[in-house]
């Protein structure tokens, strides 16, 4: 396998409870995205629904949204517009090189300690941009620990040290 299929076979076993949880909410996170999405351009409303079932949803109703767009170009007006907020959890599947870079140096300076960046496909070979960021510009140029997904080996994510 690749280098990074190698690294992630190294995992420690306490390391493999927080995947397993992590890949819990990471599938229910991108399936709630999706239906989202599915629910939006159907005329639904999913995400009004998504809003209305978390904790006080009858309070944060419309704090939630889609963006539509180049990642490169919504993340940084996101940014410079909230230039108070902070990212804990980013998730990309965005499967090119250039725009995954980019946006991943921008969310990078945002995340918190202890925060996690999220990659749908790192170590999958046929669709390789993931992977060859992360071996380019992550790998050796940013203090973090890498895991794997139990249940799906393409799901790894970074905890920022």
């Amino acid at each position: 396998g690749s280098l990074i299929a190698r690294l992630m076979g190294q995992q420690r076993d306490e390391e493999a409870k927080s995947v397993s949880a992590f890949s819990c909410w990471a599938c229910i996170g991108l399936a709630l995205f999706y239906s989202g999405l599915l629910g939006l351009f159907l005329g639904g409303s999913v995400l009004g629904l998504h809003e209305k079932s978390n904790a006080m949803g009858d309070k944060n109703h419309g704090k939630h949204q889609v963006i539509m767009g180049d990642c490169v170009q919504t993340v940084r007006a996101m940014l410079d517009r909230e230039s108070h907020e902070v990212i804990a959890l980013a998730f990309f599947d965005v499967n090119s090189v250039e725009p995954t870079e980019k946006t991943f140096e921008m969310v990078w300076k945002r995340l918190v300690k202890g925060g996690i960046v999220a990659f749908w496909q790192l170590t999958r070979n046929t669709i390789p941009a993931e992977g060859m960021v992360y071996v380019k510009s992550i790998m050796d140029n940013h203090a973090h620990s890498l895991r794997r997904c139990a249940t799906y080996p393409g799901l790894c994510y970074l905890v920022k040290e």
